[in-house]
């Protein structure tokens, strides 16, 4: 058992996901105990993700959650998996729910001092600020006026959302994730000057009066891309 596992662990790390589910399968196969078999569970699912198989990787990653005695770091992993898992079904809030009982978890269990750095929390606040960042696009600003002022009020708080987690991902001070965070933020900016670009005009203004409305809408499109490019 401990040979097929261990195996599987070597092609994971060459990248040979099929490899390793294969070897992954062969392991379950072997007596174990309920904890050996929901890491190497675990595991597995992790390679169906990679394949693009989510729906077979969320149910190896529920029945793995679903044993007792799992280690915090793989329970952990398993939890931010799922949410990814979750995020591509667009449940987004179970998604949510899943990195913010990791983050908890990770919180909980990690020293203080072994938190810089620490690859999972980062990646955690990285798809929390991808999920309200999400949520922010779904959000098109539409006449009339009143609900165009709440449309970009729920816009502006869930980009206040997103970008409280991408800095904190970016605080973790991880070489992939926190550098990606910070990406997001940048295409966050983008995307809010884009869309305030593309926001309905009340149709009984005229020629002169739209040019109007663009020239004092500048500054403000302007002043948002001059943030995106600083967090580039």
């Amino acid at each position: 058992r401990n040979a097929w596992h261990n195996a599987g662990l070597c092609s994971m790390s060459l990248e040979d996901y099929a490899s390793a589910l294969e070897l992954f399968e062969r392991a379950m196969s072997e007596s174990a105990t309920d904890e050996e078999h929901a890491m190497t569970r675990a595991l597995l699912g992790q390679c169906l993700a990679k394949l693009g198989r989510w729906s077979d990787a969320t149910e190896a990653f529920r029945l793995a959650l679903a044993t007792e005695g799992l280690p915090s770091r793989v329970r952990a992993e398993a939890l931010v998996w799922d949410a990814r898992g979750a995020t591509v079904r667009e449940d987004l809030k179970r998604a949510e729910l899943r990195l913010a009982e990791a983050q908890a978890l990770l919180l909980d269990t990690v020293r203080i001092r072994d938190q810089q750095g620490h690859e999972l929390l980062a990646q955690s606040y990285f798809l929390r600020g991808e999920i309200f960042r999400s949520m922010a696009l779904r959000m098109k600003m539409r006449l009339p006026q009143d609900r165009m002022e709440r449309d970009l009020a729920t816009r502006r708080e869930l980009f206040r959302q997103a970008e409280d987690y991408y800095s904190i991902a970016i605080r973790v001070r991880h070489g992939l994730w926190s550098v990606r965070a910070g990406y997001g933020l940048g295409m966050m900016a983008e995307e809010f000057a884009r869309d305030l670009q593309a926001a309905e005009v009340p149709e009984e203004l005229d020629a002169e009066s739209r040019e109007l409305y663009f020239k004092e809408l500048e500054p403000f499109v302007l002043g948002i891309l001059a943030e995106a490019r600083d967090y580039y």
